[in-house]
């Protein structure tokens, strides 16, 4: 049985780092929304990336800036950036050209699209470009709450031949309804593993992965 890849956003610590590698997560997200990025902050950064070993490292932000955002990139070594505003498909061509010669490394993208508002037109032509696209409740992400049935069916009808998360409001209880209707390549929770804002539970973590892997149609 093939089910989707589990994303665990906003990871704050090496040790929960560590926790979700050692327990089948396939990505994390760590979060720094706005600029400046202070060294120190980067240091976790690089605490975090070290604690994860293979697994993958997202950068989640709002930050617009193609040279900042390649500085950061570049010096904790993100596997990946996920976009929270309209970026264009320029903008992320340009991202990606601006890694490479910095770097001399490439970045995914994951570009993040309001469900119940989206230009599917875009989604589709940034599904060319963008490694993933993810769809969620609300633009700014870490809302809690859930996607609208209406948009999730424009999802299916639009971009099912291509690779995307879903997130908003999914927990260990609702995330295997939530991929029986989104078919989605990956899902995205918050603040569904935590005991409290910013603070993850772990068994809340496991409970989720667990869910997911033991999803069948």
């Amino acid at each position: 049985m093939k089910y989707p890849k589990v994303k665990i956003c906003d990871v704050r610590s090496p040790e929960i780092a560590t926790f979700c590698l050692e327990n089948s997560v396939d990505f994390i997200g760590v979060h720094q929304i706005f600029s400046p990025i202070t060294e120190e902050k980067i240091r976790l950064f690089k605490s975090i990336k070290s604690a994860s070993g293979t697994m993958p490292v997202v950068f989640v932000t709002k930050i617009d800036d193609i040279e900042e955002l390649t500085r950061i990139i570049c010096a904790v070594q993100f596997d990946y950036v996920q976009l929270h505003f309209n970026a264009t498909v320029d903008f992320v061509k340009e991202l990606k050209q601006h890694v490479r010669r910095e770097g001399n490394r490439d970045v995914g993208i994951i570009a993040v699209f309001q469900a119940d508002e989206c230009d599917f037109l875009l989604a589709r032509q940034m599904g060319e470009i963008a490694d993933y696209l993810l769809f969620d409740s609300f633009i700014e992400g870490g809302t809690g709450c859930p996607i609208s049935d209406d948009a999730i069916a424009q999802i299916v009808k639009y971009c099912s031949h291509l690779d995307y998360f879903i997130a908003g409001g999914l927990n260990p209880d609702n995330v295997q309804l939530t991929i029986s209707k989104t078919h989605p390549f990956a899902v995205d929770v918050q603040s569904g593993v935590e005991r409290e804002k910013h603070i993850k539970d772990t068994g809340k973590i496991r409970a989720f992965v667990d869910a997911v892997h033991t999803y069948s149609e």
